[in-house]
């Protein structure tokens, strides 16, 4: 079954869409064609286990642009609002995540808690994404680590959700240093840097939603 769009109309960039869409009621999903400057707005449910990267009911099924920069006649379809409890949509990012620092947990611990609640620990594979964490969450992060999604493996550091291997050439994003054991294994964020850590220290963890 395929519902109408809620709302389509002009808008002059994507972020400008995801507003439009936050003062419809039922609005959470919006489809932006890049060259024709077309947003739709679109109430929709989320396949989460099937098909995380689809959704229905949007008018149609439509795969999500992994790329920065799409093609000018892409239709790019953007989550407007978090589906888990307690995330928060950063809207110029169209993110969704979550800092959980009670209970504290392991590196598979955190990693539960975040599947459990639709999401996964949070992929800091963009300088944004990277640059949202060291300005907003500065209290947490300057007195102990949080946990987020990397592991290492064959003397190698890569995100265990993208498969992405880091580019240790990279000063501090990308850059992975090691604990004072050497022992660490799993990933963890802590003074503006990534350090290894040891996976069953427990700590704060950050959770993004998976859509």
């Amino acid at each position: 079954m395929e519902t109408p769009a809620l709302f389509d109309t002009e808008m002059p960039s994507k972020l400008s869409c995801t507003v439009r869409c936050a003062e419809v009621p039922g609005c959470d999903v919006v489809a932006y064609n890049e060259s024709a400057k077309q947003c739709m707005g679109h109430a929709s449910i989320l396949i989460s286990n099937t098909a995380p990267n689809q959704f229905w009911n949007v008018g149609y099924t439509a795969t999500i642009s992994t790329t920065s920069s799409p093609t000018a006649n892409a239709t790019v379809i953007m989550k407007r609002v978090c589906a888990g409890d307690n995330y928060t949509f950063v809207a110029y990012l169209n993110w969704c995540v979550q800092l959980v620092t009670n209970p504290k947990s392991s590196w598979s611990g955190a990693k539960t808690v975040c599947q459990g609640n639709g999401g996964q620990l949070a992929v800091l594979d963009t300088f944004d994404k990277y640059t949202y964490v060291k300005t907003n969450f500065i209290g947490i992060y300057f007195t102990e680590r949080l946990w987020v999604a990397g592991s290492l493996k064959d003397g190698l550091w890569y995100f265990p959700s993208t498969g992405e291997v880091f580019n240790q050439s990279l000063n501090d994003w990308h850059q992975v240093f090691n604990d004072l054991t050497g022992t660490g294994s799993c990933l963890s964020f802590f003074r503006l840097q990534f350090y290894s850590a040891n996976c069953d220290s427990l700590y704060p963890f950050l959770c993004e939603e998976v859509w």
